[in-house]
């Protein structure tokens, strides 16, 4: 069965979350639950309001392309908190960690190294590097692959 995971980047909590459970209703909120062994660290960033809640909030999205048309992203309205989900692309790097939408990963392969950060486009997972070429995100043996950051915590690891 095909593995479905997100995680939630908090820009006010400079916070990564992972979300166990997601749903959208019909007027766009998006709520979700965090896995029970991360409840106790993201639950400290809470109300006790919202702690008596069993869906806690992660807030109201609104899909956006970016002014080149080319990068798509959740997107908050300007007024409230924001979180940028990011999903599990079902590849795992070389030394066995999860690789999701936003890292920042480095590729080797006969002696040439890619940098860039992982992003979902035209039904596939591509690494986009700074010079903008895309390279497809998917294992093959003369390769090696290692996440390296993500877009959040280390911008300064990619120019675009």
């Amino acid at each position: 069965m095909l593995e479905i995971k997100y995680q939630a980047w908090s820009n006010k909590y400079q916070q990564m979350f992972r979300v166990d459970e997601i749903s959208m209703t019909r007027d766009g909120y998006v709520h979700g639950t965090v896995d029970a062994g991360f409840s106790n660290e993201y639950f400290q960033y809470l109300t006790d309001e919202e702690r008596k809640s069993p869906l806690n909030y992660i807030g109201r999205v609104d899909f956006v392309k970016s002014v080149d048309g080319r990068t798509s992203g959740l997107f908050q309205e300007p007024d409230e908190e924001v979180f940028y989900l990011r999903e599990y692309t079902r590849l795992n790097d070389d030394n066995g960690t999860e690789i999701y939408t936003g890292d920042i990963v480095k590729r080797t392969s006969r002696g040439k190294e890619v940098v860039g950060a992982v992003v979902f486009e035209q039904g596939a997972y591509v690494i986009i590097d700074n010079t903008e070429k895309r390279h497809f995100l998917y294992p093959t043996p003369r390769q090696k692959t290692v996440v390296i950051g993500d877009v959040f915590r280390n911008p300064n690891l990619v120019s675009h």
